[in-house]
């Protein structure tokens, strides 16, 4: 029914699959004792509204008799709202064990499909483990996996989309698919995290490739004309509340309040006499998205133990240093397929820098984690290259002898 070769191939990833289920649930009782974390955001808002609506499906109380914590965020994780419902629907109110049990069991498979990836794009396949395995013991890629909030759900979503919409591009070329994949998959995201507006960033780039190779001229006018229209509206009408409206009310808060960390640290008040005045509304602006992209960059978050920040400064520049001889790999071998898994890191850059602000956990960094690490270990696996002198193997295969 089976070759050797596919035999050994299902026994290389049930192995991947297993180290990464065994490490997290080691990670888990040995440092969490076996209890699940929950974030304030699940303990506030999405517990009680997911018990509200497993109620209602169980014909407790009627439709009306639900009142939602928080009703923007509802919109706004509505699909990890109905995940949490469900597990508690078929596993108790309130047994947020089973969504970390769950959790696990889907990242430890996604682990397998990283590994995947890095045997598609690495020569070597120790690099290729090597670089897997720092997946599943870099704390900061996996304690998110053990706590209840929209990070682990999400980012699973994220990856597994974004592989393949990269296939469906790159590999088998089928630009129809691609492109009603990527509107499905763009509204599954949005409606569980919206930073999947700025982190799809490259898929645009793509579409709008394929938008000026394939539209007929007309529609291309017509797209321009209304691409410059807005821009141009936007710059003509630069204030606050210009600015308050492209970014869904997130930036009179960050902007006014000068927030460069959520709780911790924040630039000088807004100067209401220099409301009219540009050259300082835009000064402000340049001083927060350098505080900003020091928090994002920053190596030893202060709110961090010692021994947190140690640990992650210490993966962070393995994975700076490789990053920098993968992306001279991608423009010298012009990878662009692999370029696209680095792009996911400098969406979120965009994003944390210039939009939303950073948290002092870097919790909302957990998505892009994966894809510096898949870039770190090309880049690794490009100097290994040249270190033993091979040819590249251009889809290289672990199984070939």
């Amino acid at each position: 029914m089976f070759t050797p070769s596919q035999k050994k191939q299902f026994m290389v990833y049930f192995g991947i699959f297993l180290m990464a289920l065994v490490i997290h649930f080691c990670f888990w009782f040995g440092y969490y004792q076996g209890r699940p974390g929950t974030s304030s955001d699940f303990v506030h808002q999405l517990d009680p509204n997911a018990r509200q609506l497993v109620e209602y499906l169980r014909g407790n109380i009627v439709l009306s008799a639900i009142s939602f914590e928080h009703p923007l965020g509802v919109i706004a994780h509505f699909n990890w709202l109905i995940f949490v419902s469900l597990m508690y629907f078929f596993f108790g109110l309130g047994n947020v064990t089973a969504i970390i049990v769950f959790q696990i069991i889907a990242v430890s498979l996604v682990t397998v499909l990283f590994f995947k990836i890095t045997l598609r794009h690495y020569r070597s396949r120790v690099i290729a483990f090597v670089f897997t395995f720092i997946s599943m013991v870099f704390i900061d890629n996996i304690s998110w996996n053990l706590w209840a909030s929209t990070e682990c759900f999400y980012r699973i979503l994220f990856f597994v989309f974004y592989y393949y919409l990269l296939q469906l591009f790159f590999i088998k070329k089928n630009y129809k698919y691609f492109s009603l994949v990527f509107f499905i998959s763009f509204f599954i995201l949005v409606f569980t995290r919206i930073d999947t507006i700025i982190l799809y960033l490259p898929f645009y780039i793509l579409l709008i490739g394929l938008g000026v190779k394939y539209l007929r001229l007309r529609i291309k006018l017509i797209i321009a004309a209304a691409v410059i229209g807005l821009f141009s509206w936007i710059i003509l009408s630069f204030d606050l509340s210009a600015a308050r409206m492209l970014t869904l009310g997130s930036v009179e808060k960050f902007y006014k309040d000068g927030i460069v960390v959520h709780f911790y640290r924040f630039i000088e008040p807004f100067d209401n006499t220099m409301s009219g005045n540009y050259l300082y509304l835009f000064s402000r602006w340049i001083k927060l998205w350098f505080y900003r992209a020091y928090e994002f960059f920053n190596l030893m978050p202060y709110r961090w133990s010692n021994i947190h920040k140690l640990q992650y400064a210490f993966f962070m520049i393995i994975f700076y240093f490789f990053s920098f001889f993968a992306l001279l790999r991608m423009f010298r071998n012009k990878d662009y397929h692999f370029l696209f898994f680095f792009l996911v890191y400098v969406s979120s850059a965009i994003m944390h820098i210039f939009l939303f602000g950073v948290t002092a956990d870097l919790r909302t960094t957990f998505t892009h984690v994966p894809f510096l690490i898949l870039t770190a270990g090309y880049g690794c696996d490009y100097l290994f290259s040249l270190f033993k002198d091979k040819k590249d193997r251009p889809n290289g295969d672990f199984y070939r002898s």
